[in-house]
């Protein structure tokens, strides 16, 4: 993989790593080192944006941030709350921007809403809900949205969304956050030969 993305960078300056979560996994590896050489390994690949999936909480929240604390690359989530944890809640960006051929692209970060039921080693983090949603199936989108606005206020309009949600929940975000311009999603581990087109009124 690593040989592989140099490949890639050389063919492309504007080529950017970047990876929807589930890096820990129960290898051998992850099981004695629990992260350490996997996040080592995003490093020396030149890893640029990552997002957190439900199994970097497979042993627990508090070694999530002792193993990110060593990333060099962005880690991005906008509805995860993590102030519980400050050790991690630090290390998160709700999204970060970069200039690409001169245009600023917004990169936002987001896991499942199921995650709560998915990691029962959360070591207080919780998942971001707005209350005043009418519609609980509907909260915890927005976060979301409330993100995508804070960008489109800074005069950003090109977003791309980095999901640990599931294709259908993927194809939620499409729809009802249309100011998104592209997702790339992890989770429901779905091969894509091609591009998932989600059509939008207005």
């Amino acid at each position: 993989l690593g040989h592989l993305i140099r490949t890639l960078r050389k063919e492309s300056p504007n080529c950017l790593v970047i990876d929807a979560g589930d890096m820990f996994q129960g290898t051998p590896i992850f099981t004695h080192y629990r992260g350490e050489a996997e996040v080592a390994l995003l490093n020396l690949m030149g890893y640029d944006i990552y997002t957190i999936g439900n199994h970097e909480f497979d042993e627990g929240a508090i070694n999530l941030a002792s193993q990110l604390a060593k990333a060099r690359f962005d880690i991005i989530n906008c509805n995860l709350d993590a102030r519980a944890l400050p050790a991690l809640d630090k290390l998160i960006k709700p999204y970060v921007i970069r200039t690409l051929q001169g245009q600023r692209v917004a990169f936002v970060g987001a896991i499942t809403p199921d995650i709560e039921s998915l990691a029962m080693r959360r070591d207080g983090v919780v998942l971001k809900r707005d209350s005043s949603e009418p519609d609980r199936d509907q909260a915890w989108l927005s976060p979301i949205k409330q993100t995508v606005a804070q960008l489109k206020e800074q005069g950003i309009d090109k977003i791309i969304m980095v999901t640990h949600c599931g294709l259908d929940n993927d194809r939620i975000i499409a729809a009802e956050v249309p100011e998104v311009d592209a997702i790339v999603g992890g989770h429901s581990h779905t091969r894509l030969a091609s591009p998932v087109w989600v059509e939008r009124s207005g």
